[in-house]
């Protein structure tokens, strides 16, 4: 059966500013069902790839056992989010590891350029703060890093050593923007 005798494409439309003149009813139909099947795919597509961004940061250490000639795995020690988009603060935590004994202060901070369009500089440190237990600590140097902090900014990290007894610790401080899905999905 055709669709004239059905009566379908002989139905017309008035013109109209959004619609052609003389076009059919079939014709329209199909054009906004095309329409609405072409919306609904990205629609779903974007939904699959939308992913929100996180920023962590994280304390880990490993030590090397001077009298054993080994060394250890990696260990995590702590961490936390990082929120400082755009408050330009600093976050300073304090972390104790009891298997040395040693105190770690770390501090991320984010910094607004002096001069007009110059970019965000994005700072990490990491210092131990008191002594530990035993009295055979020894400090050997200090840690920090920079870098610039836009959109295509992803990892830092810094590390640290420190003589406690016959180990030598090393602290690394990182951070690092992470893509989460976003939540439910």
């Amino acid at each position: 059966m055709s669709l004239v005798k059905l009566g379908v494409a002989r139905r017309r439309f008035r013109p109209t500013s959004s619609q052609p003149f003389a076009v059919s009813w079939l014709q329209m139909t199909v054009a906004k069902f095309t329409q609405f099947i072409v919306l609904l795919v990205l629609l779903f597509t974007a939904n699959g790839f939308a992913f929100a961004q996180s920023e962590v940061c994280g304390v880990t250490t490993y030590f090397v056992d001077l009298d054993a000639k080994a060394s250890s795995s990696r260990f995590y020690v702590g961490g936390f989010d990082l929120q400082l988009a755009e408050t330009y603060d600093d976050v300073t935590k304090f972390f104790h590891h009891k298997e040395s004994g040693v105190n770690v202060t770390v501090s991320a901070t984010l910094t607004k350029g002096i001069f007009n369009g110059e970019p965000k500089m994005f700072n990490i440190a990491l210092s131990f703060t008191a002594k530990p237990d035993d009295d055979d600590f020894e400090l050997l140097d200090g840690a920090k890093a920079q870098t610039i902090y836009d959109k295509r900014w992803r990892w830092i990290s810094v590390s640290d050593d420190i003589k406690v007894g016959n180990r030598i610790y090393t602290f690394t401080f990182a951070c690092e923007r992470k893509n989460k899905k976003r939540a439910g999905k």
